[in-house]
């Protein structure tokens, strides 16, 4: 994780590394211990971007967590989920797996951009209402 903010003091979170074949799982955990509605989430690696992933919520502070997005170059393997499933009215709120962004490289500076809105049938409203004068 990186503070672009601070040009003078960047600070990013580093996992164990590919060295250590037997970290199968590595998580982490952002409290911002108030309410967002986010617009768009981006993941910048430092190394190889993960094969799979997950971004999840909590709406109770952390006490219980749902899924977000997959993200996974084997989305049915790893998550019992088809690749790019078409979102309806009745399934908005249903996190599906993409395998955008799962490819190994680059092995340096791959991103992963996330909106929780994009190709969601609500999207236009939503967009209308922030977009909407007051």
């Amino acid at each position: 994780m990186t503070d672009r903010n601070e040009v003078d003091n960047q600070t990013w979170w580093q996992s164990n590394t590919l060295y250590d074949l037997n970290i199968e799982n590595m998580t982490i955990h952002l409290p911002f211990n108030k309410s967002f509605d986010i617009e768009y989430i981006k993941l910048e690696f430092h190394g190889p971007r993960p094969e799979s992933m997950l971004i999840e919520k909590s709406s109770d502070y952390g006490r219980s967590w749902e899924v977000y997005q997959y993200f996974s170059s084997s989305c049915y393997k790893t998550f019992n989920k088809r690749t790019d499933e078409e979102i309806y009215p009745w399934s908005e709120t249903e996190a599906i797996c993409t395998s955008k962004y799962s490819e190994i490289s680059p092995l340096q500076g791959g991103v992963v951009a996330f909106s929780p809105l994009k190709d969601r049938p609500s999207a236009k409203e939503t967009e209308m209402l922030y977009n909407s004068p007051l």
